[in-house]
């Protein structure tokens, strides 16, 4: 979901068009223009409030928040999904595009600008006045094709306020200076950068890459959306990932009004069911 493509559907100018701005898969999801140009009518400096409620459930202390510097960076899978386990359509294309169907609501779009700011398209963050930095990632990764979403959409680097890998074994050479190309094993790059000083790894996407690391993911931040697709590309794609069985322990829960549900899973000790 390409916030980029939200910029297509507005008929604003570029800076305050963002008919989609956040699906943060890929971030992207888009968001209907009226709530886009409403937020962006804030004053710059602003961050956006919430106009509805949040409703935190009951869950664990997460201590890696009190003490982000005590350990190694976690791999987080943030990522929208369907109540069916669907990021996107059969053809793997942007659902918040022109023909998207993919529901964006103003508070889920308000709720990642004032939590994950860092994951909002640079598009976005200049239309809604965002200049946070964010304190959940400072490196983002992507698989060729969400990437190319981007690309198809007229936007080299979404991200240019993070670090920013897509791993392609096809592309050889960047289209913009700030996005760098890995062609090597994603595990490896991944531990690798695990073992730098830094915010954790944000795994934007799409369900092939995150098949792939599925052993290297460390925490699951799952927005559940309140819909259902019946086909299309799963979370950890088609085939990538072996059967494991993993636990995780519910460390947040967030639900917005519009029905969206914020899930933060963290992977327990040893993993294996």
């Amino acid at each position: 979901m390409t916030a980029e493509s939200l910029l297509e559907k507005s008929p604003r100018s570029v800076d305050t068009t963002l008919g989609g701005v956040l699906c943060s898969n890929h971030f992207r999801q888009s968001t209907t223009d009226d709530a886009l140009i409403e937020a962006s009518s804030k004053e710059p400096d602003a961050q956006p409030q919430l106009t509805g409620h949040l409703h935190h459930m009951d869950a664990p202390t997460d201590p890696d928040r009190r003490f982000p510097g005590a350990r190694m960076r976690k791999l987080v899978y943030f990522i929208a999904v369907s109540i069916d386990g669907f990021i996107a359509g059969p053809d793997g294309s942007d659902p918040t595009g022109p023909d998207g169907f993919w529901p964006v609501a103003q508070d889920y779009i308000q709720h990642l600008a004032q939590t994950y700011p860092e994951t909002l398209p640079a598009p976005a963050r200049q239309a809604l006045g965002i200049t946070a930095e964010g304190t959940h990632f400072d490196t983002v990764l992507e698989g060729r094709r969400t990437y190319m979403n981007g690309v198809d959409a007229g936007f080299a680097n979404c991200y240019p306020h993070l670090r920013h890998y897509v791993f392609t074994r096809t592309l050889t050479e960047s289209p913009d200076p700030g996005v760098e190309l890995v062609a090597t094993d994603p595990v490896a790059k991944v531990r690798e950068l695990k073992r730098e000083d830094g915010k954790d790894i944000w795994l934007c996407g799409g369900g092939e890459l995150a098949g792939a690391l599925r052993g290297e993911i460390d925490r699951l931040v799952v927005k559940l959306a309140p819909l259902t697709l019946g086909s299309g590309t799963p979370l950890f794609g088609r085939g990538a990932a072996a059967f494991a069985p993993t636990l995780y322990d519910r460390t947040d829960a967030v639900v917005l009004d519009s029905g969206t549900l914020f899930l933060t899973y963290d992977k327990k000790a040893g993993g294996d069911a």
